[in-house]
């Protein structure tokens, strides 16, 4: 893919860091609801899978 070169005027130069803020923010917020511990199911309530071996495999 061949890069051009582009000259912004400083309007669109706010907006592109706008935008790409945004999306950063987006990006953190995924990040903080993945962070969140996840409810762990005990042992008891694990469903069966019974072509694996390994524990909590499902």
């Amino acid at each position: 893919m061949k890069k051009t070169k582009r000259t912004l005027t400083p309007e669109q130069t706010i907006t592109v860091i706008a935008e790409i803020e945004q999306r950063l923010a987006q990006l953190d917020a995924m990040e903080q609801r993945l962070a969140r511990p996840v409810h762990k199911l005990a042992d008891d309530e694990l469903p069966f899978n019974d072509g694996c071996t390994r524990h909590r495999c499902y």
